[in-house]
């Protein structure tokens, strides 16, 4: 277990000391997964509702036992509460986006190293079974990619949208189509819109494809509208003109526990994310691309 690894680290046995800000879904997840692993310290919660958490932001900031934030609160406020932690001295685990755009992420970034700092970018899409079936099927020459995604329109997704922040919405998928086929670049981008919802399709193209092979294409389509359920389909074709059998079902049970567990070896050993800065900061730049292309302003 890589928790285990922390253990025996270069802390040895003392507890990496956690303030979790922001309890939403994912936010609840992260205190869930901190009070039942061990060699961890929940020490302080903050949220935005009244008496609901146990600590105000300044307190956390100002307090030496604290080492280590993880930021779930709405994403608009991801680069001003990432930015005060590390000022903090804190290490940060921040659920995604970063930022809501590439040169906010890369001013994030580079403040965490002048710091010595983790700064560590939650994509729990990556730690799946279906993403690992997914890239075991592009090892085989791939031909087109197409990653179509439906859910639905309320709440904070509608408040991003009609910001204009529809390809960061997207960010996720377009995360999973770069760490299959690697860097990508935008060919073209179309956004329709309504009351009820909008249609986003992103077509993309590789940018290091396989020598001897022609560089494989990949679309991503995404759906949103009221009441419409959460979905994923993928359409893989390969170099031969075959098509990939239908992904397997699974349990995604574990995925926050998993990510804490890379954090805090990224913390406690210098260990290697499984989400490299390099490839975050190219997906939001992807992002920012597209929102120029559909005319939005990002």
């Amino acid at each position: 277990m890589i928790m285990a690894r922390v253990l025996n680290g270069s802390r040895g046995t003392q507890a990496l000391a956690f303030a979790v800000c922001g309890l939403g879904r994912a936010g609840a997840a992260r205190v869930r997964d901190l009070q039942a692993l061990a060699g961890v310290e929940l020490v302080a919660t903050v949220s935005r509702r009244a008496g609901i958490g146990s600590h105000a932001w300044p307190q956390v900031l100002a307090d030496p036992r604290i080492t280590c934030v993880i930021v779930a609160t709405e994403n608009a406020t991801h680069p001003q509460f990432v930015g005060e932690a590390l000022a903090a001295g804190k290490h940060v685990l921040c659920e995604f986006p970063l930022a809501p755009n590439g040169a906010t992420a890369r001013q994030l970034f580079a403040q965490a190293r002048s710091a010595g700092l983790v700064l560590h970018t939650e994509f729990i899409g990556l730690l799946t079974q279906g993403h690992q079936w997914l890239r075991d099927q592009a090892r085989q020459p791939l031909a087109r990619l197409d990653l179509g995604f439906t859910g639905d329109f309320h709440g904070w997704v509608e408040s991003e949208a009609l910001a204009g922040h529809h390809a960061t919405l997207a960010v996720a998928r377009l995360h999973t189509l770069w760490d299959v086929l690697g860097p990508l670049q935008l060919q073209d981008a179309t956004l329709e819109t309504s009351a009820d919802g909008y249609r986003l399709v992103a077509e993309l193209s590789t940018l290091a494809p396989r020598p001897g092979t022609a560089p494989p294409s990949a679309r991503l389509i995404e759906v949103r509208a009221r009441g419409l359920p959460r979905g994923r389909t993928l359409d893989l074709t390969f170099a031969d003109g075959t098509r990939a059998p239908a992904p397997p079902s699974e349990s995604h049970g574990g995925l926050f526990l998993r990510d804490l567990e890379w954090f805090c070896a990224s913390v406690g050993q210098g260990a290697a994310s499984y989400v490299s800065d390099e490839a975050v900061l190219g997906v939001l730049d992807l992002a920012d691309a597209i929102t120029a292309r559909i005319g939005q302003h990002p």
